[in-house]
Parts: C-alpha cells; sequence; structure tokens
C-alpha cells in the first residue's frame, strides 16, 4: 500500500527565497546612497522626500512579504501536523484506523451516545487459526488475509457513520451508530464476505458489544466491555451474553 506524503520544499527553494530577501534587504540599506544622484535635478528636499518614500514602500513590500511567508510556513507546518496525525492513527497494510485511533474514535462514539441516546455497537473481529495459515501458507498469504478483511470491512462500513479498524496482529474492530440487531447483520455479511474472497476461505469470529443510554444494565456491561476492548482484548472476552 503506497501512502501519500506532502514533500517539504527543496533546499534550491529555499535558498533561493533566502538570496531574493538578501537582495531586497540590501536594496533598503543602500536606499539613502541611492537617491543622491537625484539631488542634481530635484532640489535637496524634494530628493529626500522621494527618498523616504522609496524606503516607506520598499520597507511596506519588505513587511508584506515576510508576513506571507511567515503564514505560508505556518500552513505548511499545519499540512505536515495534519499529515502526521493522519498516518500515526492509520495502519498501513490494510488502510484502517490503528489502535489508537480506535481508543480516540470509541470515546467519541460513546460521549455522541450519551448525549443523544442512541446505540453505539463495537465488533470483534479475529482471523481463525491466523497463526497456522501463516505457517502452512507462509506470510505473503497472511498479509494478503488481513488486506482483504481490511477491504471487507471498510466496504461494510456505512460512511460517516460506521469505522474499521485494526487493533492488533490479526485483530479487528468496528464501530457502528446501530442497535444490536443491525449490528449482527453488518457482522454476518463481514464474516461471509470475508469467506469468499480471503485466498484461503479462512474465517472471522466476532464478538458484539452494544451500548445504549437507555437500559442500565447493559449501559453498565457495556462500559465494562468497551474498557476491555480499547485495552485490545480477543472478541471472546468483548462478547455480551
Amino acid at each position: 500500500m503506497s501512502i501519500a506524503v506532502s514533500v517539504p520544499p527543496s533546499p534550491y527553494t529555499r535558498r533561493r527565497t533566502l538570496i531574493l530577501l538578501g537582495a531586497v534587504l540590501l536594496l533598503y540599506i543602500v536606499m539613502p546612497w541611492a537617491v543622491r544622484p537625484l539631488e542634481r535635478v530635484l532640489t535637496p528636499g524634494a530628493a529626500a522626500v522621494v527618498g523616504q518614500i522609496a524606503e516607506a514602500v520598499l520597507g511596506l513590500a519588505i513587511g508584506v512579504w515576510v508576513l506571507a511567508l511567515v503564514r505560508r510556513e505556518q500552513r505548511r507546518a499545519r499540512a505536515y501536523a495534519s499529515e502526521l496525525e493522519r498516518l500515526t492513527l492509520r495502519d498501513a497494510a490494510t488502510g484502517l484506523g490503528n489502535q489508537h485511533a480506535f481508543r480516540h474514535d470509541l470515546d467519541i462514539a460513546l460521549s455522541r451516545a450519551r448525549r443523544t441516546r442512541l446505540p453505539v455497537t463495537v465488533v470483534c473481529l479475529d482471523v481463525d487459526h491466523f497463526d497456522l495459515l501463516n505457517l502452512c501458507h507462509g506470510r505473503r498469504t497472511g498479509d494478503h488475509t488481513l488486506r482483504t478483511l481490511g477491504a471487507v470491512i471498510r466496504s461494510s462500513a456505512r460512511f460517516g457513520c460506521d469505522a474499521g479498524y485494526r487493533i492488533g496482529d490479526d485483530e479487528f474492530a468496528m464501530v457502528l451508530a446501530a442497535d444490536r440487531p443491525a449490528s449482527e447483520t453488518v457482522t454476518r455479511r463481514v464474516e461471509w464476505n470475508f469467506r469468499e474472497r480471503s485466498p484461503r476461505q479462512s474465517s472471522v469470529s466476532a464478538g458484539i458489544v452494544t451500548w445504549t443510554a437507555v437500559r442500565p444494565r447493559t449501559r453498565c456491561s457495556s462500559r465494562r466491555a468497551a474498557r476491555s476492548i480499547r485495552a485490545g482484548t480477543s472478541p471472546a472476552r468483548c462478547t455480551l451474553a
């Protein structure tokens, strides 16, 4: 998987900018001597006024230019910070969010559910016998299997509502803005599509945790399960009865 990263300005561009800035500053410094030839055609007072106006205009131009350079560097710094944040929250192998993104987004989803009193479901997925798959068929097949599951999860998530994450070696999770029956439907679709598309017809084990602010008993159990999921537990331990 290729990841596009913003390319910083080349040393040549920076050197050219510094040379141009130095030339403008040098012109600003020598301005008093540059206007002296005007005294031959103008009165000393008029030549002095022309020199002051030229210095003011040049100084204003330098100030505007420096301000533009500062703003450009600020934009670049924000772009680099945003790109770095995106890369640190993304799993390079599958294109899904990683465990840091999962913790962050799950906290946001739970907070939103408390305000809106709408359900939030977390689905944990674990590739069955993944170590044996790597041992018998090689790491390349194992990586292909993980990428396939990542693609299935992405295609099964609704844009803007659901999200998928890789939270371990062969452990994945989905955060769904849905109740348990709808989440079970999504889970069955993921299981079927993955079995059909995986290179060795692999299967997954799934665990479902639904958090709801309506039923207090379920809310408490789901909170404990959510804490376990954020700590990176396996699907078998995050399934509610």
